[in-house]
């Protein structure tokens, strides 16, 4: 269970440079967004802002590098030690209480 919160959280860690680098793509993307209807070209609006929900999502899961600030509600909660010692308790209570039934078997 530890491994795949880990996994978890390095999957979605974006490092600073490269949120950067997602939050300028944005800026530009939202200028070519509004182009696009100010020209009426509506279908190339809709995939920018297809592309832009994406680009949003990434640069939110780099939050995971400074847990708590300004978290948002779309993104799943980062893992402190108090989840990550509950889990593993609860993991291994279920395990204990597995292995019983298997030995009443």
């Amino acid at each position: 269970e530890a491994e795949a919160m880990a996994g978890w959280v390095e999957s979605r860690a974006v490092t600073v440079q490269a949120r950067k680098a997602l939050l300028e793509r944005v800026r530009l993307l939202e200028g070519d967004q509004k182009e696009a209807v100010a020209a009426e070209r509506f279908e190339e609006a809709a995939r920018i802002r297809d592309e832009l929900a994406e680009l949003r999502k990434k640069a939110a899961g780099s939050k995971v590098l400074a847990p708590g600030a300004g978290t948002p509600k779309h993104r799943m909660p980062t893992f402190g030690s108090k989840i990550l010692r509950e889990t593993m308790h609860n993991l291994n209570k279920k395990n204990k209480e597995q292995d019983e039934k298997l030995l009443d078997a």
